[in-house]
């Protein structure tokens, strides 16, 4: 069964079921629930009877497309249909150190942020210093 048709854009190939297996999880540049008009890389979840979508992220305008600012789904705590991305885009507002983990429910609501490392930093004697959460691995509940 097709569970979306979207006119154009951009889809992740990550798909992720919640825990009684009734909705889908992926990300698109798309805006099938009109919270999204300016076609920025979001976290979806829609019924596998079809239809009946939902808007989990409300990521700010200005990155269009889901090549730039985009979310990276990496699993769901089967407990409580808690979602685990990463994301480039600062979901909550003063991270800026590049990829870190969040949480979020299936449902939507408040974004957590589970990681905030220092990211890419140049010393002063010119040495790279590098800190970041990945590799991310998503082996069961976390």
């Amino acid at each position: 069964m097709q569970l979306t048709n979207f006119p154009r854009g951009t889809y992740h190939e990550t798909v992720l079921l919640n825990a009684d297996h009734t909705r889908a999880v992926f990300m698109a540049d798309a805006d099938p629930t009109g919270e999204n008009p300016q076609s920025n890389c979001q976290l979806f979840s829609v019924s596998l009877l079809g239809g009946d979508f939902d808007q989990i992220t409300h990521f700010r305008p200005g990155n269009t497309g889901c090549t730039g600012c985009s979310p990276a789904l990496l699993g769901i705590e089967t407990s409580n249909d808690t979602i685990l991305f990463s994301s480039n885009c600062d979901p909550v507002g003063g991270i800026l150190n590049g990829n870190e983990l969040f949480a979020v429910s299936i449902a939507g609501g408040e974004i957590r942020a589970v990681t905030e490392t220092r990211g890419i930093e140049m010393s002063s004697l010119g040495r790279l210093s590098v800190q970041l959460p990945s590799p991310a691995m998503y082996p069961g509940a976390f």
